[in-house]
């Protein structure tokens, strides 16, 4: 679009330039030549809609943000709420078992981990979900064999 916009505008000054001259600055000295005003509009209205796209994109780049962030959030508080509920029983409670509690101990926080490296793996499968449905997922299982449009082998 810029490129056609280039060379419209050179077609039009060669234009001005042919059927007036060279040196033609007002608008009332050649009937092809715009009036300065006419380029303030046009600047103008240019101007305006930039701003405008920049608007849109940025509220679109904020309520992706604010979405990632409200994932985060529910997850952190999930793996709060894992981390309180794993625990050995203590004195007095259901399930506490007077001993070696170092096994218990051992196996839950094994829990724990797993709980914390499961939920770091969902986080990334959500990042990604969205990130495919924003911007679009392509595979083609035939580039990745190596396999040609008409499901030939092209490598031997």
């Amino acid at each position: 679009q810029v490129l056609m916009a280039a060379a419209i505008g050179a077609v039009a000054n060669l234009l001005k330039v042919r059927l007036c001259g060279a040196d033609v600055k007002l608008s009332s000295e050649c009937s092809v030549t715009f009036h300065t005003e006419a380029h303030a509009i046009c600047g103008a209205i240019i101007g305006f809609l930039l701003v405008f796209c920049a608007n849109i994109a940025y509220l679109r780049y904020y309520e992706a943000r604010s979405a990632v962030g409200d994932i985060y959030h529910g997850l952190r508080n999930m793996n709060i709420e894992f981390a309180s509920f794993l625990r050995a029983p203590t004195v007095g409670e259901p399930g506490h078992q007077p001993g070696n509690p170092t096994d218990a101990t051992v196996t839950i926080k094994d829990d724990q981990l797993e709980l914390r490296r499961l939920s770091n793996v969902l986080f990334a499968f959500i990042r990604q979900a969205l990130r495919e449905h924003r911007h679009g997922y392509r595979f083609d299982l035939r580039s990745r064999r190596g396999l040609g449009e008409d499901g030939a082998d092209e490598g031997k």
